[in-house]
């Protein structure tokens, strides 16, 4: 399957399908319907799961660029979100390692938005960078926006709160036996759970962090997606790996999910931010 290009820029609300900006196309400003509630003094429209993939929370993958306007999946590599002002987050190790000339890590996007399931176009992540704070996260812009914007919480997930998250598990990579061609199946996913414990990871190579531990599976895939407090939706983390616990009573080691505490994600910073912790360039509008 080949995918289009997004064009240079987009904005688009989530009920409709994708249209330019002027100079570039024609902005959507038609109401996407929801309800509203006040969070923090501002208002903000309640979102659906539905539109939450739809627009902000995306599969990660390695592209091949074929020409002007042209792409071929070569694989999935994880999950990643945007808040919707043009930042896009996911895990480093997702995307560090290393392309041809030819390829790129791309954000697949249903231009038909909760109309179709199909992702159908892909935007190039530029600016790609590692997390100056040394965690497993990767920052990069994307060419779109998405209205409503998500907020970043202003408050972490406490002990045995409940959570959410959304992404892309157990991607299928494999090869279309009658064409040849990459033949790729993600589906998205919602994952519930609360948080059992906040503990400190540092597992070898990686900078030691803060992490929630959560009562819910992380399989490969859904590494970069954002972990959200759910009403209304706001970022209080990114998911980052599994961790299995061994008891000694037991004959099976018991899984645990691992995400990066809020903490972490507001100090994250790199190119895409301008150099700015992430909290304070999401702050400026």
């Amino acid at each position: 399957m080949k995918y289009r290009a997004g064009p240079d820029y987009l904005s688009f609300t989530l009920a409709h399908r994708v249209k330019a900006v002027p100079g570039e196309g024609d902005q959507v400003t038609a109401d996407t319907g929801g309800v509203d509630g006040l969070q923090g003094g501002l208002r903000v429209r309640a979102m659906s799961y539905e539109e939450l993939v739809a627009g902000h929370v995306l599969p990660v993958g390695k592209f091949r660029r074929l020409g002007y306007g042209e792409y071929q999946p070569i694989a999935i590599t994880g999950s990643g979100f945007t808040f919707g002002e043009g930042t896009f987050l996911t895990c480093w190790h997702c995307v560090s390692r290393p392309l041809d000339p030819n390829e790129a890590y791309c954000a697949a996007v249903r231009s038909e938005g909760i109309y179709t399931q199909t992702y159908d176009r892909a935007f190039e992540l530029t600016d790609l960078q590692r997390a100056a704070n040394g965690a497993d996260l990767a920052i990069a812009r994307v060419g779109f926006t998405v209205d409503p914007v998500l907020p970043l919480a202003t408050t972490p997930a406490a002990w045995g709160e409940d959570v959410v998250s959304c992404g892309y598990p157990l991607p299928l990579n494999s090869v279309d036996p009658d064409g040849g061609q990459p033949k790729l199946e993600t589906n998205a996913s919602l994952l519930r759970g609360y948080v059992t414990r906040i503990r400190p990871d540092d597992r070898p190579g990686w900078r030691a962090i803060r992490a929630y531990e959560l009562d819910m599976p992380a399989p490969p895939g859904l590494s970069g997606a954002p972990l959200f407090r759910p009403d209304p939706f706001e970022v209080v983390g990114v998911v980052y790996r599994e961790h299995d616990v061994v008891v000694s009573e037991a004959d099976y080691p018991i899984t645990f999910s691992l995400a990066h505490h809020l903490t972490t994600l507001r100090e994250a910073q790199a190119g895409a931010t301008d150099n700015l912790p992430l909290q304070a360039f999401l702050a400026r509008g």
